[in-house]
């Protein structure tokens, strides 16, 4: 197993982990008060932090066919993992602190969704890149 993978394989069973305990929180804050809807970021950080963790296992199934460089592969993991992280951490943080909206918010909330969005989409985009390029043989 590469130090890619496992970098993957760790973040996203982080990730699935992460995730229960947050639906178990989740399950508790309702449980107080049946009636009140779910504050939006409980939700969504539930939700994130799920697929984040399905995204970066799908990812440690492909990362070796890219035909990139181990360490090429390695900093790509990284930063996917990372992002995943900070992209929970923040809607946990939005949550605990009653955010309705992080875009309307602005300030380093909005700036912080923005350079994730970017960062996944330049990992993902460059593993789609590597692995296609694989395949087809260029």
């Amino acid at each position: 197993m590469s130090t890619a993978e496992s970098w993957l394989i760790l973040g996203g069973l982080f990730n699935l982990f992460a995730t229960v305990v947050v639906g178990y929180a989740l399950y508790w804050v309702r449980l107080r008060d049946p009636v009140k809807p779910a504050q939006p970021y409980a939700l969504i950080a539930h939700k994130l932090i799920l697929w984040n963790g399905l995204i970066l296992l799908a990812l440690a199934t492909v990362i070796e066919r890219t035909g990139f460089d181990p360490d090429v592969n390695t900093g790509l993991a990284v930063a996917e993992v990372l992002v995943s992280v900070f992209a929970g951490a923040r809607t946990v943080s939005s949550w605990a602190k009653n955010v309705e909206n992080e875009i309307r918010a602005g300030g380093w909330l909005a700036r912080s969704i923005g350079v994730g969005n970017m960062v996944h989409l330049l990992v993902i985009g460059g593993i789609l890149y590597g692995v296609t390029r694989n395949i087809l043989g260029i």
